[in-house]
Formats: C-alpha cells, sequence, structure tokens
C-alpha cells in the first residue's frame, strides 16, 4: 500500500482520505472508475495521489464551478431550487397560515417547490412537513409570524438539507465544499444577530450553534479545509496570471478565453472571501467549538484573510452586506410582522452582488434613503464598514492597528465621490479585480500559511493554456457574425428615443413586477404601466456552455432562426436600411383556429457595447412601409418597445430582454396579457436546445431539426 498522505498536509487530527480511498480499491478498484458514481469523488480516482493531485485535477479541468461539476439536476438543486423564493412572494397572510395548518406550506412558501422532485421525494417532503411544524409552532405560540420567524425556519430547512446531502455525498470532497459553501450563504445573516432583539439573538444563536455542530462532521470538515485550500489557488494563480506576459500575447480568440479564465477565477475569490471564508470565521469565532481542527481552519481562515492583498482587495470591493445601513434596516426588517411583500427584497443580496460582475452592487434609491433616515454622515459610514470589517476578521490588535494607521481618507474618496454620479459611472465602478490601478499582489516570496505543494508554485506557461483548454473547445467562430465598425454610429430621433425607452424599462428593478416564473433559469416579470393596456414584460435567462456571439447569432441570422424558432413563421428581412439596421416581417398563426392569424413588420437595431460595453442588444419597434400596406387578415400587431441584451458569464450567456406588444383584434386584453407571459418560457428552451445542437454538429446548421 502506498505511503499514508495526510489530505491537510501535517495536520495530525485529520482522518487519511487517502487511505480510505485505497482501502476502496483494494476491493473495488475497476467498477469504481467504470460506474462513475456520483457519491464518489474524484479523490478516489487512481490519478489522484495526494492533496496537489486533487488541486490540479480540479483546476484543470474547472471542477470549481458548480456549473461544470453538477449534473443537469444538481445544478438546479443549487441554483434554482434552493434560491427560488418568489413563490412566497405571492402568499398573503391569510392564506399562508392557513395552509400552515393544513400542514402542506412546507417547500411552498419557503422556495422548496422543485427541491421535492430533485432531491428526492422523501426529502422535499420531509423538509416541507418540517417547515410547516415550525410555522405552526411559532404561530401558536407567538400569535404573529415575523420575518425573522420565517428567515429563521428556511435557514433551519437549510440545515437539514445539508445534513442529509452531506450524508449522501460524505465520500465526494468537492461536492460537500458546495454544500458547506450554500450553507455559509444562508447563515451570513444569522451571524448580524448582535444586532437583532434579545428574543431574536437567543434563537440566531441556537441556529447558529446548529451549523456549526454540522461542520463537525468528518466529511464537512474535509470540505472546508479544501475550500480554504481552492481559496488559496485562486489567489496564487491571479497572480501567476497577472505577472506572465507571454499569456497576453496571441491571437485574440486565445486572449478572450484567457480573458474569461481570468474573470471567472476573480468571481470565485471574491465569493470566497465575502460569502465563505468571511462568514466561517464568524461563525467559529461565536460557536467556539472544541474541535481542534475546527479551531485550526478558523485561525487559517482569518491569516488568509489579514492578508494585505486581501485586505486591499475588500476596501476597493466591499461586500454590500457588511454595510452599516444594511445590518441597521435588516435588524428592523427582522421585527415586523409578515406582509405582502416578504423578506426577499432585503435578503436577495444574500445571492453574491450579480453573481457575474465584480463591484459594488449597491441599490442606490434604497442606500439614500436609509442613509437620510438615519441621518448619517456617509464619511463616517464608510469608516465604520472598515472598522467592522477588520472587527470580524478578528485580526490580531497589533495588525489592526496597523492596517487603520496606514488607511488614509483619500481611500475612501473614489467612493465618495461615486454617489452622486451617473448609473453609467456606477457601472464602470465594477472593475476587474487585475484591471484596478491599486490593487496590489503580494510578493512571490511571501510565505503560505496553509497550502503546501501548491499547484500555483509548480504552473508554467503551458500548464495554464491546458487549464485553458475546455474553454477553447466551445470556441464559437466569432467570424461569422455580423460585425459593425467601431465608431460614432447616428440614429434617427425616432431610434433614439426608443433606445432611452428600453433603457429605462431595462435598468428598472422588478421589486415591483409581478413574478410570472424563475422555471429552469427562465426569470419572467410583468407589469401594467399607467396609460397603457398591453402588459409589459421583462426577464433573463441563462444559455450555459456558449460564448454570446452564437447565442446572438442564433437570434439575429435569418437561416439560424428559423431552425428553432417555431412561433414565428414567413421570416424575411424586406429591406436593408444599413449595415445595422433592417426591417423585419414575420407572421403569427395562433394555436386556436378561431383566432385570427397576426403578422409584424419591424424595424431591427443592432448596437454594440450598449447598455454597457462588451454587451450586444437588439431593438426593435413597429414600422409602416406602403409597400406592407395594413390590412385585415392578417392582423397586424403593433410592438411599442422590444429588445434583447446579450452578455457573457462565467458559465455562458444571459440573456435580458424587454418587450410590449400590442397584437390588436378583437382578444380581451386581459386574456391576452396572461397568455403573452408565458410565451418566452417555451422560447428560451428551444434557444437553448438549438445553441446545443450547433455545438454537437460543428455548426452545421442543416443538421439542427427541433420538432
Amino acid at each position: 500500500m502506498a505511503q499514508k498522505e495526510h489530505f491537510a498536509g501535517s495536520w495530525d487530527a485529520l482522518v487519511d482520505m487517502f487511505d480510505k480511498r485505497l482501502q476502496l480499491y483494494k476491493y473495488n478498484r475497476v467498477a469504481l472508475i467504470t460506474e462513475c458514481k456520483p457519491t464518489i469523488g474524484i479523490e478516489f480516482y487512481p490519478a489522484i495521489k495526494n492533496e496537489k493531485d486533487l488541486l490540479n485535477h480540479i483546476m484543470r479541468l474547472h471542477l470549481y464551478l458548480p456549473q461544470v461539476f453538477f449534473n443537469q439536476a444538481q445544478f438546479y438543486e443549487f441554483s434554482t431550487a434552493l434560491d427560488d423564493r418568489n413563490i412566497f412572494d405571492r402568499r398573503n397572510v391569510g392564506s399562508l397560515l392557513g395552509m400552515a395548518f393544513m400542514g402542506i406550506v412546507g417547500f411552498l412558501a419557503l422556495g422548496f417547490t422543485i427541491m421535492g422532485m430533485i432531491a428526492g421525494g422523501v426529502l422535499g417532503v420531509m423538509l416541507g412537513r418540517y417547515a410547516g411544524r415550525r410555522m405552526k409552532k411559532t404561530f401558536t405560540s407567538q400569535k404573529v409570524l415575523l420575518e425573522f420567524d420565517i428567515y429563521s425556519i428556511r435557514l433551519r430547512c437549510f440545515i437539514k438539507w445539508a445534513e442529509e446531502r452531506g450524508k449522501t455525498y460524505r465520500c465526494n470532497v468537492n461536492f460537500v465544499r458546495f454544500i458547506a459553501e450554500k450553507l455559509l450563504l444562508e447563515t451570513k445573516t444569522a451571524l448580524h444577530y448582535k444586532q437583532f432583539n434579545a428574543d431574536q439573538q437567543k434563537q440566531a444563536r441556537k441556529t447558529i450553534l446548529k451549523v456549526a455542530e454540522v461542520f463537525n462532521e468528518k466529511h464537512f470538515i474535509h470540505a472546508l479545509i479544501l475550500s480554504l485550500k481552492m481559496s488559496h489557488e485562486y489567489l496564487r494563480i491571479l497572480k501567476l496570471l497577472s505577472e506572465n506576459s507571454e499569456l497576453n500575447r496571441g491571437d485574440i480568440e486565445e486572449f478572450q478565453h484567457f480573458k474569461s479564465f481570468r474573470s471567472e477565477l476573480e468571481v470565485c475569490l471574491m465569493k470566497a472571501i465575502d460569502n465563505v471564508l468571511r462568514p466561517l470565521v464568524r461563525l467559529l469565532e461565536d460557536s467556539d467549538p472544541k474541535s481542534k481542527v475546527l479551531k485550526k481552519i478558523r485561525d487559517q481562515a482569518k491569516g488568509f484573510l489579514i492578508q494585505k492583498e486581501i485586505v486591499q482587495l475588500t476596501k476597493q470591493f466591499p461586500d454590500p452586506q457588511m454595510r452599516i445601513t444594511y445590518i441597521k434596516m435588516l435588524a428592523e426588517k427582522m421585527k415586523q410582522p409578515i406582509k405582502n411583500d416578504s423578506i426577499i427584497s432585503y435578503l436577495k443580496k444574500q445571492h453574491f452582488r450579480d453573481i457575474e460582475q465584480i463591484g459594488i452592487v449597491i441599490d442606490q434609491h434604497v442606500d439614500q434613503q436609509v442613509e437620510q433616515q438615519l441621518g448619517g454622515d456617509l464619511k463616517q459610514i464608510e469608516l465604520e464598514i472598515i472598522q467592522e470589517e477588520n472587527d470580524q476578521n478578528m485580526s490580531p490588535k497589533n495588525q489592526l492597528k496597523s492596517q487603520l494607521s496606514a488607511s488614509s481618507e483619500s481611500e475612501f474618496q473614489p467612493l465618495q465621490e461615486e454617489y452622486p454620479k451617473s448609473a453609467q459611472k456606477q457601472q464602470e465602478l465594477q472593475l476587474k479585480i487585475t484591471q484596478h490601478p491599486n490593487l496590489v499582489f503580494i510578493d512571490s516570496n511571501q510565505g503560505d500559511l496553509v497550502i503546501q505543494n501548491s499547484l500555483a508554485q509548480s504552473l508554467s506557461s503551458a500548464d495554464i493554456k491546458q487549464i485553458l483548454e475546455p474553454e477553447q473547445q466551445i470556441s464559437l467562430k466569432q467570424h461569422q457574425s455580423v460585425e459593425v465598425k467601431q465608431q460614432l454610429v447616428q440614429y434617427s430621433e425616432e431610434t433614439t428615443t426608443k433606445f432611452d425607452l428600453f433603457l429605462q424599462f431595462f435598468e428598472e428593478s422588478t421589486d415591483t413586477w409581478e413574478c410570472v416564473t424563475t422555471k429552469e433559469d427562465i426569470y419572467i416579470y410583468k407589469s401594467m404601466k399607467p396609460g397603457c393596456g398591453s402588459v409589459f414584460l421583462k426577464g433573463h435567462s441563462f444559455i450555459y456552455g456558449h460564448d454570446k456571439q452564437v447565442v446572438f447569432n442564433a437570434v439575429y441570422q435569418k437561416e439560424f432562426r428559423t431552425k428553432w424558432d417555431k412561433i414565428m413563421q414567413k421570416f424575411n428581412i424586406v429591406r436593408h436600411e444599413r449595415e445595422d439596421i433592417d426591417i423585419m416581417y414575420y407572421v403569427v398563426v395562433p394555436p386556436i383556429p378561431i383566432v385570427s392569424t397576426r403578422e409584424w413588420l419591424q424595424r431591427r437595431v443592432l448596437r454594440y457595447d450598449f447598455p454597457y460595453k462588451g454587451q450586444i442588444c437588439l431593438l426593435f419597434y413597429s414600422v409602416d412601409l406602403p409597400e406592407f400596406p395594413i390590412s385585415k387578415n392578417p392582423v397586424r400587431a403593433h410592438t411599442e418597445i422590444a429588445g434583447y441584451v446579450f452578455e457573457n458569464t462565467s458559465s455562458g450567456t444571459k440573456i435580458t430582454f424587454v418587450s410590449n406588444n400590442d397584437i390588436k383584434g378583437s382578444i380581451p386584453k386581459l386574456l391576452v396579457n396572461h397568455a403573452s407571459a408565458k410565451g418566452p418560457f417555451g422560447w428560451f428552451g428551444n434557444l437553448r436546445k438549438a445553441c446545443d445542437l450547433y455545438r454537437k454538429h460543428n455548426g452545421d446548421l442543416s443538421r439542427i431539426v427541433i420538432s
């Protein structure tokens, strides 16, 4: 048997994970690999002999990303089912309590609807019944349900989910790592318990101790160590990428892949700092675990957080949930009884910023209102935030003193100046880590407190390019796309007005819009506006594994669009006004025979780097042409405004849409508005299938067939 190698380096208190691997292979080595059971992690593969191999394997295959590591059902469980709180928005107090007493409130109220199917029927039903019992018990004793009660019950459901999932995947350390990080993310709010009232403090502390108890399990300890080591790898590889000038050379396609990989790591690092390591340190400080291993993890995490580049990074991109204004606002909200609008609007920042962009994503309107109510001075608040963050990091007094003394008022000046600026300036503030001029990476001679045999220490330029290979395999023939020269483009007054209207609704918050669906990563909202009888639709979806250029081509190019869009018929470009503007005509045949066919005649405008740099926008609005006179059949529909925005993310492409259509005719508007809100769901589904087939058949459009 091979020499025993500790997963955690020299930490003798840990169980030797690789001993277990060798024992397993002794009895079932061949069957284990051929079956590739999801409950068996990559740490049991024969090629993984030590910690360095494990980290190397995770980085090379991009398994640090959930959308790469999970299968489809697992990914939905993490990214959709467990985050879907919108169902609760539509419940009023009466129906909510009625459902609780009937014992079926469960995952309907707390967003576990889909989880019952994905996580397994027994687990889903168990969580549903548990939530119902907790709500009934709380209401019986208090005669009222507070916002804090709903949050507390939801967090307890997450704890039970983590316990059950941890048992199932205890031999898959990377999977358990995602579970642990998800639980820490949900626990962040509870860690502000000192700002709550006395009763809530007591309940929150009990819940925190319960989370710490979960993390005391052996498989979670291994997962937390892996998470800590991965954070070190992100930082070390980012430093290597920044210093290696050879990777900045080469063709434009290779450079884009390199840039995308770097952005991925930047996002992962910021998520690890804000949503994993900081909450973990606070949790272990408050719970004071008896386990020496957990104490060691806490000390190592604290050491990582007080490194020079991490401190500078958190000052440049502070966590919105650590703002004094947010914490005080949250504490007040927790005291309020349940109303029609739930805690979602305040807890939605639980998700990492915009998930794809690093920056200070703060709702300016809300922050300004709160700051006015509190009468706080902005400069003083920023100083309090830094003080609060340093306190939460639990750094030694001498380090804390040196950090604060080194900070000058000038470091906070950029933040103070951004508030009165326009929305465009706020967007520009969302800079990537390596692009920011004030960020200084650590000296390569500095020691590493946690990771021995670090992957980054042995990586060369060739290694980095090998890591990028999976990204290069989904290269998307960008040269086939429509290109518009980067020059100042002039638009007519009408088109300019339409762009302004589109931008207005594009940037409008959906807090006041009614949610139609959030299933399958398709988010659709609707709203009625004064003076308009037709519904406004807005939403977004994700096309995973595909670059924005391919997704854009699928929507823009006639030959591609007609392969998958079964709603459009007789689609044709009837006039080319210039390189980026044309007139399109198409017909829609309703599924009900008694309803007349509709036709659209729209001007289509292509605009790059709009609304923001790197995005592609398609704008549509109705026009009249003498060669296409309006007739009774088909009925001419009217598009006041419609548009798509395509942007790359670390996992593929995000599409955001806005539309307002009047289909005319005699059909009641109420019926039309109800039906139209469901249309985009099937449209996005077909688009995803088309992009997958495009990649499968290497761009051969003739082989794309969607029934």
